[in-house]
């Protein structure tokens, strides 16, 4: 589940902690238990955008060669994950976070 980012390390660690009390499949607990993550970049796209909307300041800190650039951009990466409720595929984050933070500052 790992593999296909299906849940990441933590939620894995627990799923396994209650496959050893369950007779449950390991998807079976992650769906009950709330525990697969969010890949569909579409709804990742809005948290992004929102994140953004709300942190203009660490937007502008992001622009590359600012000083705080990889501050900033770990910074937003946080708020998207805290906005997902920490179910946001980190991965698909990043990835969109750094296109629309190049569109913004024109790169």
């Amino acid at each position: 589940m790992v593999a296909r980012s299906t849940v990441n390390a933590t939620a894995a660690a627990t799923i396994a902690e209650k496959m050893l009390t369950s007779a449950d499949s390991p998807q079976q607990i992650a769906e009950r238990d709330n525990l697969v993550q969010t890949s569909d970049a579409g709804a990742l796209e809005k948290i992004v955008d929102e994140a953004l909307a709300r942190n203009p300041n660490a937007v502008e800190c992001a622009r590359p060669g600012h000083k705080k650039e990889k501050a900033s951009f770990g910074f937003l990466m946080g708020a998207v994950m805290k906005a997902s409720g920490g179910k946001a595929n980190p991965k698909v984050v990043q990835e969109i976070l750094a296109k629309k933070l190049a569109a913004i500052h024109g790169g």
